[in-house]
């Protein structure tokens, strides 16, 4: 009985995977490094190659977001039919909430005036 060593997998960069693949892995909730290297170069490229601006991209990370606050208010409707949606908000979140809104205007404000 021989045991001869079985030949190291073959790696596959990201550009080679299937933007599904990337995908899928997160939907199963364990994604590889690989995968998440994927899922960048998909998001940079455009999928196709070309590079997409600062605001497509934005809206591709918004719209990933519509999943997890759907699923954030489905969890709580019982509460948010009770009391309704802005029941948690007290005054220091509402600060806190507020000062983050400010602060990210104030970074485009400085970043446009850059030039």
């Amino acid at each position: 009985f021989v045991c001869t060593p079985s030949p190291a997998p073959a790696t596959v960069q990201p550009s080679q995977r299937h933007p599904n693949a990337s995908f899928a892995a997160f939907l199963r909730g364990n994604p590889s490094p690989s995968d998440l290297r994927s899922l960048e170069h998909v998001l940079k490229s455009g999928g196709t190659g070309s590079a997409s601006s600062l605001w497509v991209r934005n809206i591709q990370m918004a719209f990933s977001a519509i999943p997890l606050a759907v699923c954030a208010v489905a969890t709580q409707a019982d509460a948010i039919a009770t009391h309704g949606l802005w029941s948690g908000f007290d005054a220091p979140t509402v600060a806190l909430v507020t000062l983050n809104a400010l602060g990210g205007l104030v970074r485009r404000c400085a970043l446009s005036q850059r030039g």
